[in-house]
């Protein structure tokens, strides 16, 4: 994989991942009431607005995807496996 894709990649990850965080931070009390029990200290405030719980299971997945993605790319780019890609084969690389 070359290091531009594996970029563009990484900042995709990034951009999903901040996209549903801020969705999901805009609409908390629709997480809270989707996570809330009559046990629970959590309660939701009043609101006349609530989201789908499809969009809020559906950004709940983006956001984690997207963080053990973006985990998975940090991890990856420790590694020699990102410098040998960049690097190359010095003889396929033709030079005047």
């Amino acid at each position: 994989m070359s290091h531009g894709l594996m970029s563009a990649l990484h900042a995709f990850v990034i951009l999903l991942t901040a996209l549903s965080g801020i969705y999901l931070l805009i609409n908390a009390r629709s997480v809270i009431a989707l996570f809330s029990k009559p046990s629970n200290e959590l309660a939701p405030g009043p609101s006349s607005r609530r989201v789908p719980r499809g969009r809020l299971y559906f950004a709940l997945a983006a956001f984690l995807a997207g963080f053990l993605l973006s985990f998975g790319f940090w991890s990856v780019s420790g590694t020699d496996a990102v410098s040998n890609a960049v690097e190359g084969d010095p003889e396929e690389v033709q030079r005047p």
